[in-house]
């Protein structure tokens, strides 16, 4: 791999980092591994720091490429409980069971199209395979 040239990064950001630690880590991880002072990093989508999943982080010229990484479609996946409470947003609290009747966890998944110049993105539930 040529980080200085450009590579594009596919990591999985854990809870509690901010998108500017990844790219923090991975900019301090290259310059001592390459012996530089320096090299271009930068991250494709920002995530929460109270989410996890995968953010794209792209090094040297390959950075020129983060609008149209961010301009691709992305789908995002949740399992959560239909009537179970938590004291505030944060997904850390222990969340009370949900009310009866009793609902079990369901699994939704949403594809959004990138915004075009005459509209906003849209979201579109996932497509099911004909059987």
């Amino acid at each position: 791999m040529n980080f200085l040239d450009g590579e594009i990064l596919y990591i999985d950001k854990p809870l509690g980092w901010t998108s500017f630690d990844a790219v923090k880590r991975v900019r301090g991880a290259l310059t001592r591994r390459l012996k530089v002072k320096k090299i271009k990093v930068g991250h494709a989508g920002t995530l929460d720091p109270l989410a996890t999943g995968v953010i794209i982080v792209c090094t040297g010229a390959a950075t020129k490429r983060i609008d149209s990484l961010q301009a691709g479609v992305k789908e995002y996946v949740a399992t959560l409980a239909l009537g179970a409470t938590t004291p505030s947003f944060d997904p850390r609290p222990k969340s009370t069971p949900p009310t009866p009747p009793t609902t079990s966890p369901v699994s939704l998944s949403k594809r959004c199209s990138p915004p075009s110049k005459a509209a906003s993105s849209r979201c579109h539930p996932p497509t099911r395979p004909a059987r």
